[in-house]
This record gives structure tokens, sequence and C-alpha cells, in this order.
């Protein structure tokens, strides 16, 4: 059986024109993808045409093995800054999303505990979202995204506005993630240096398209 996860064949992304000519990628299971360009190249643009967010121009994106568990965390510009939230519900709605009139159970709170305690956030539980620093709320929203259990992790530049300690936190917890879950990671990530020691693979992306480091 192939451990294809993710297939993009002859995809093109954009907004009504193509950011790039078109490309394929595969991306396998337990694969740790980091990807890198300059702003504005089509980073963020590929992700959120992977999770459908986004309308491919041209091409598709496929998934030969059936549609995955995603986990999603945002670029910390993108976050609503009056989100009324606490911690605990923002990792809550990991499990149910924006749905309504949901039953939580016990297995449920057991997981996000467990989820919040992973990334060094459960004091912070009763603490309204909007309040926390930015470090803290880049911890809380991955807690919401393994919350959901997910088969691939995607994270747009997690670790922007950290210090040196906090950004190594949440890479040894993302490599951990990796090589003793077998989760699938997909990481833009300007910290080539620190990011190339735990990644399996490497794309740049320019104006001429996407190139896989050897």
């Amino acid at each position: 059986m192939s451990s294809c996860i993710i297939k993009c064949d002859k995809l093109e992304i954009g907004y009504g024109r193509g950011l790039l000519p078109p490309f394929n990628l595969v991306i396998e299971k337990a694969d740790f993808l980091c990807i890198a360009g300059p702003n504005g190249s089509g980073k963020s643009t590929l992700i959120k045409t992977i999770l459908a967010m986004t309308p491919a121009v041209s091409g598709k994106v496929e998934f030969p093995s059936g549609r995955p568990v995603f986990g999603y965390v945002p670029q910390q510009k993108n976050i609503t800054s009056d989100h009324p939230l606490t911690a605990y519900e923002t990792v809550m709605m990991g499990k149910y999303g924006a749905k309504i009139l949901v039953k939580i159970t016990g297995k449920d709170k057991t997981d996000v505990t467990e989820k919040m305690k992973t990334m060094g956030v459960y004091h912070l539980k009763d603490r309204r979202f909007s309040s926390l620093s930015g470090g803290q709320k880049q911890r809380v929203l991955l807690a919401r995204a393994l919350a959901a259990n997910p088969d691939i992790l995607i994270l747009d530049e997690p670790t922007q506005g950290m210090d040196v300690t906090g950004e190594n936190d949440i890479l040894e917890i993302l490599e951990r993630l990796n090589r003793q879950s077998g989760k699938t990671v997909i990481l833009i990530s300007h910290q080539l240096n620190t990011v190339r020691k735990i990644a399996n693979r490497t794309i740049q992306i320019n104006d001429n398209g996407l190139k896989e480091e050897n």
C-alpha cells in the first residue's frame, strides 16, 4: 500500500491567477516537511490550498489514502485579537470546531487537559485567550490542533515572535510527535538552520516554483 498521504497534481496556486508555475508534489505519511521562501512567495497559499481554504487556480490536490484529519495552526497575525473564549475552551474547539449544542464527554475533557499539559499551558486554562502573550497563544493553538487527533499537522510560522527557548521547545515537541507518534508535519518556517536538523524534507519556494533540497 502506498504511503502517499497528499498528492498535488499539476497544481497552480494563487488568487485568480497563478503565483507559481504548475507543480507536482507528493507528501508521504510521517514526513516532516519544511516549506521555506521569501515573504509573498506563496507558502501560506500552498497550505491553504491543501486545506481547501483557498481554491486552486488549476490542477488538483488528492488524498490517495482518503481525506486525512488536519490540525492547523495559522500565522499569529491571522488570529482574532478579541477572541472571547478561555484557553481551555479554545483547545476544546479542536474537538468540535464551531459546532454548537454538542455533548462534551469526560474523554474529551481528559484529552484536552492532556494536550494542554503537553504544550505547557494547562495553568492558563481559565485565562481569556485574548489576554495571553503571543508565545502563549501559539502554544494554545498548537494544543487545539492536537486536540483534533490529526493525521497531519500544518503550521504556519508557529514560532514567530518566540524567544529561542520557546522556539526550541515547540520544535522539540513537533519532532517527538513526528518520530514517536508518526504524525505528518508540514511546517512553514524561516528558521531553516534549526528546522533542517529535524525535518526530513525541505522545499524552497520562489518565483520560479518549488525546489526540493537534496
